[in-house]
């Protein structure tokens, strides 16, 4: 079995498939409407957000909803009935668009991979379909997993309230045992992805077999999501200075709407920084979420049919041979 680190490989073809073919950012951004982004980065966001959730649902008025149910007509119960299920339609159908494009986004890449070139975006879509429950399925696992892990680590920090030395200890031992398991979690679910695409393993062989693959490259699976989340936080540098830069424009506009005392200048102006930025976070996660699927996958085609030597274990070797 030959092994050769190709972490620097995988970055480099997976932004020159992305580049050149622009097509595969409207999958990066349909995916990202429900599919957690690859890797450790996708944990952050979904901590982040289940955070922000959480406190909305706190202050939310239920009791007050229920009230209104109770003592309102039948047919404002019936119309609120009617409301939700064309709320669950529409999160289905989003389910369904972004869980195909992320099948689709891995069909694309591994065909790039193998054979230098890949098939029409409509018929790796139509390709995608019965791949569907598999993909659903180890997504929603890996969310489940995931959001378990999120509950028990804030948990913790609720529970323990003396800040003593040995309650530190243990709050970040815990915290780095959670973020192994997330770490294992994360890249078992990429992998399961693989096989279940590529080799059309079922649902639990391809967790098996994603497990293994796992197994036998741990080091390379924690030096890859360590790679790709200080590639999220670059982006999300990145990102934070063109937001800035975007509203240059639309402070010219706001001082010559105060200048000219122009309340369309002011209304324009504002609805061109919400056009601009949005457009702008839309292209780059439709990018980003692309080449982060390119990445994983490149590494995952190399582990599945050459094998990776980690870095970390040839520096060892390195280390011990001299």
């Amino acid at each position: 079995m030959t092994y050769e680190p190709s972490y620097r490989e995988a970055l480099k073809h997976a932004f020159s498939l992305v580049w050149k073919n622009k097509s595969l950012w409207v999958f990066g951004i349909l995916a990202a409407l429900f599919v957690s982004p690859f890797g450790l980065g996708g944990f952050w966001g979904q901590f982040l957000l289940v955070g922000k959730e959480s406190l909305s649902i706190s202050y939310f008025p239920w009791s007050g909803i229920f009230n209104w149910l109770a003592n309102s007509d039948p047919a404002n119960f019936v119309s609120l009935v009617w409301f939700l299920e064309i709320i669950l339609a529409i999160f289905a159908i989003v389910i369904f668009i972004s869980v195909c494009s992320q099948t689709s986004l891995i069909i694309n890449t591994c065909e790039y991979y193998k054979k230098k070139t890949h098939s029409k975006l409509s018929d790796t879509w139509h390709k995608s379909y019965k791949y569907f429950w598999k993909i659903l399925g180890i997504d929603v696992m890996r969310k489940l997993i995931l959001t378990l892990a999120i509950a028990f680590t804030a948990g913790l920090w609720f529970i323990t309230s003396t800040n003593d030395f040995w309650t530190s200890l243990f709050l970040i031992l815990s915290f780095i045992i959670v973020l192994f398991l997330v770490l294992a979690v994360s890249s078992i679910t990429i992998y399961a992805s693989g096989y279940a695409v590529i080799d059309n393993e079922n649902f639990w062989g391809s967790l098996k077999k994603g497990f293994l693959l796992f197994k036998d490259h741990f080091l390379v699976s924690f030096e890859i999501s360590l790679l790709m989340l200080m590639m999220d936080l670059i982006l999300a540098s990145f990102m934070s200075t063109v937001i800035i830069l975007s509203f240059v424009p639309a402070t010219i506009l706001w001082f010559l709407a105060a200048l000219f005392n122009s309340l369309f200048l002011l209304n324009f102006s504002i609805i061109l920084s919400i056009l601009t930025i949005t457009v702008l976070i839309v292209l780059a996660g439709g990018f980003y979420n692309a080449f982060n699927t390119g990445t994983w996958m490149y590494l995952f085609m190399k582990m599945h049919h050459k094998g990776i030597f980690s870095r970390i274990g040839h520096l060892f070797i390195k280390i011990f041979q001299k």
